[in-house]
């Protein structure tokens, strides 16, 4: 009897034991945070905004900025330009008055003084992005493609990593040409490349231009709108061609052409480098036509209500 009920005593001994380790277990269970995976777009925004710059760049900040947060992962700020001095302290500034994150980093791209042998901060913010990226980086170019030549040329192998780069083209090209020749000459192949070289001067050249005092309006009047006019003032006082409207935000093509492909499609054209290019005065005037003044109103009223 003493054995039989050593026995049972055992067996409870274990079974207790295993229950104890099966709670302790749903405990730990409960405990432990699902990890948050952020299927957002990853983006890096390059851009020329800097004190001696036209404002166009800020415009186009401040009327898409709340929807880009929505919808992509943005890794940083590449402040490429060809200006005395750095353009990081005016784009903080900008990041700050729309209550963007302190935590984007913005960091110094090429200048006039660097060649395409450099690697600048601002190259080595694209090799740190691409090299640890699980998905593919997304590329908006506000002006010269210099400081994404200077990383390409330095690890041409991260190239593959880049999903798509829309350039807002035309005189940018000349501004640095041994750049946009590189990228021609050696990755053509290894990610989509939309050039826009003219379709973006429809957004403030062509068509019918009382189609463009609305969303100017719009922003004038919501909560962003003191910071709206702060930028767009200058610009009416440089630009008389704008002094009417109000309106350049010649970098909002970017944005439109990446968040609607149907768009995109309709204006780009496939050239003998298998990039997409956006040129001549059809481009431009596609780019103006009334129903896509319109979509870009409603997208811009979208944003500024966001904020």
């Amino acid at each position: 009897m003493e054995i039989i009920a050593g026995i049972i005593i055992a067996l409870l001994f274990v079974y207790a034991a295993d229950k104890y380790m099966q709670g302790s277990k749903e405990r730990e269970t409960e405990l432990v945070e699902p990890i948050q995976t952020d299927t957002r777009q990853k983006l890096i925004i390059s851009t020329d905004a800097h004190p001696m710059s036209d404002e166009d760049d800020c415009q186009t900040w401040i009327s898409t900025w709340k929807h880009v947060e929505q919808i992509y992962n943005l890794r940083g700020i590449d402040s490429t330009n060809f200006f005395e001095g750095s353009g990081v302290p005016f784009i903080r500034q900008l990041l700050d008055e729309t209550g963007a994150p302190q935590s984007i980093p913005i960091v110094r791209g090429a200048s006039v003084t660097n060649d395409i042998a450099t690697v600048t901060e601002g190259a080595q913010f694209y090799i740190d992005q691409l090299q640890h990226t699980d998905t593919k980086i997304e590329v908006w170019v506000w002006g010269a493609i210099s400081t994404l030549a200077q990383a390409l040329r330095a690890r041409p192998d991260l190239a593959t990593r880049i999903s798509a780069v829309y350039e807002i083209g035309s005189g940018n090209v000349l501004i640095d040409k041994p750049a946009y020749d590189y990228r021609r000459n050696n990755h053509s192949n290894d990610f989509t490349l939309y050039l826009d070289n003219q379709a973006f001067r429809g957004m403030m050249r062509s068509g019918d231009k009382s189609k463009l005092v609305a969303p100017h309006k719009y922003i004038e009047v919501s909560k962003i709108g003191g910071v709206w006019m702060k930028y767009t003032v200058p610009l009416m006082q440089k630009q008389v061609e704008f002094a009417n409207q109000g309106w350049k935000n010649g970098d909002i093509p970017c944005y439109l052409y990446s968040i609607n492909p149907s768009l995109r499609d309709r204006i780009f054209k496939r050239d003998i480098n298998k990039w997409f290019i956006a040129d001549g005065q059809s481009a431009q005037e596609a780019m103006a036509a009334n129903d896509v003044r319109d979509w870009m109103a409603s997208r811009i009223k979208l944003n500024v209500d966001l904020y």
